[in-house]
C-alpha cells in the first residue's frame, strides 16, 4: 500500500512506476522495429502514462525537473540507440519523431478510435509498429 504526502508524491511515484514498466520493455530489443513493438505494446496497456507525462511537465516545474532528470533521458537513448546505425536520420530529429509516433496516438486515442475506427489491441500495436519501422527505413 502507498501512501503520499502531497498530490506532488503521488504523481511522481505514478510517473516513476509507469516510466520503468515502459523502458523496461523496451530495454531487451535491439532492433528499431523490436524497440518500437515493445513501447506500443506497453503503452497500449498504459494509455494514461503519456497524458500524466504531458501533465506532468506542464503543470509543475518539479515534475518536470525529475521527469527530465530520470526518465527523458532513458528514453532518448534507447529510442536514439535503436537506429544508430542508419547513417541518413539525424539522430536528434529521429529520436522526436519516434517519440511522437510513441505518444500522439495515446493522447489521441479517444478521438483516434471514433474517427478511424482503430482498435488499440495487440493486433494494431504489431501493425503500428511495423508501420513505423518502415517510414524508418524508406
Amino acid at each position: 500500500r502507498y501512501y503520499f504526502t502531497d498530490k506532488r508524491g503521488f504523481l511522481t511515484a505514478m510517473l516513476d512506476r509507469g516510466f520503468d514498466d515502459l523502458v523496461d520493455a523496451g530495454a531487451t530489443a535491439e532492433p528499431l522495429v523490436d524497440v518500437f513493438h515493445a513501447l506500443t505494446a506497453r503503452l497500449n496497456a498504459m494509455p494514461w502514462l503519456p497524458i500524466l507525462i504531458m501533465q506532468s511537465v506542464y503543470i509543475s516545474d518539479e515534475l518536470r525537473a525529475h521527469f527530465l532528470a530520470k526518465h527523458a533521458p532513458r528514453l532518448a537513448r534507447m529510442l536514439r540507440d535503436s537506429f544508430q546505425s542508419r547513417t541518413s536520420i539525424d539522430p536528434r530529429l529521429g529520436t522526436l519523431s519516434l517519440i511522437a509516433m510513441l505518444t500522439f496516438p495515446q493522447i489521441a486515442r479517444p478521438v483516434v478510435e471514433e474517427i478511424i475506427g482503430v482498435q488499440f489491441d495487440p493486433a494494431f500495436a504489431a501493425s503500428y509498429a511495423d508501420h513505423v519501422a518502415q517510414l524508418f527505413n524508406t
